[in-house]
This record gives structure tokens, sequence and C-alpha cells, in this order.
């Protein structure tokens, strides 16, 4: 089947703008609702996208982690504290992979979600907790040293 070059340029544009208003909430910025983001882990960097988000404190939060990397990542929120972060830190490392490096001591924990393959995507709620600065990172081996990392303000 013949397909003019005209027809193919049409068919790019659509393609295009759809994945422009698709890709539209992918801000971190919160959904119509107030509640809903979307992190992804990006490429084959050591990051997310967004690095900052908010929330209001007691807010239901939905939040969808998306890996569109080729690597293995998690997300963990905690309170921003370094003790509190070598704590989770350390007990990713004795879970291992087997437990998807998520510690099974989760009092320190705000959120989380499992280890995720690439291409594979994860939808988590919980409350916002009380006011203040948090971290989300990855706990997966040397993902937190690369910098894949990001702050998130409760008002």
């Amino acid at each position: 089947m013949k397909v003019s070059v005209r027809m193919f340029l049409v068919l790019v544009m659509v393609v295009g703008v759809f994945g422009l208003v698709s890709c539209g909430g992918a801000s971190g910025a919160p959904a119509a609702g107030g509640n809903g983001l979307i992190v992804t882990a990006k490429d084959a960097e050591f990051a997310f996208a967004p690095t900052e988000l908010t929330a209001k404190s007691g807010e239901t939060v939905t939040l969808t982690f998306n890996n569109t990397s080729v690597l293995n990542h998690n997300f963990i929120l905690i309170k921003d504290d370094p003790t509190i972060l070598a704590k989770v830190d350390a007990g990713a490392d004795v879970a291992g992979e087997a437990g998807g490096y998520v510690p099974t001591d989760k009092t320190d924990i705000v959120a989380t979600t499992k280890l995720l393959i690439p291409g594979a995507s994860e939808t988590i709620t919980f409350t916002a907790p009380a006011a203040g600065k948090y971290i989300y990172f990855c706990t997966y081996p040397a993902h937190l040293e690369g910098g894949m990392k990001g702050s998130f303000t409760v008002n």
C-alpha cells in the first residue's frame, strides 16, 4: 500500500498533538481534584520528573509512578531527615531485590511503590502527612547516590 507524503505528515502531526495532549497531566501539579500526581522515572537517567511535588496536609493523594526508564526503580516518600533517610536506605539494602528494595519496617515511610521493571506503572493512594518537607527517592542500589530524588512539600 502506497502512502503519500502529505498523508504521512498529517498522520505524524495528529499523533504528535495527541501525545502532547495526553502528557499534559505529567507536570506533577495537582489534577482537577487537587490530589492526582504523576511521577516518571526519566529515561536511562537516575532522575524523577518532576523533582518537586506539593500537597495539602490531610489531603488524599493519588500518585501514579511510571517507570519509563530502562532500569528498575521504586518510589519511596519519607520525612526530609538525614537520620530517617539513612535508616530507610539501610533497610532497603537488607530487603534486597527479593523485597523490592523496600524496607520491611515501614514506620518512617509515608508512601511507597513496589520495585517496577521498565515500562511498568503503579498507582498508590495515601494521606498527605503533617505540613513540612519530605523527600522521595529510589532505593535501588546507587540510584539515590546517582541523584534519583525529589522534594515533596506539604502545606
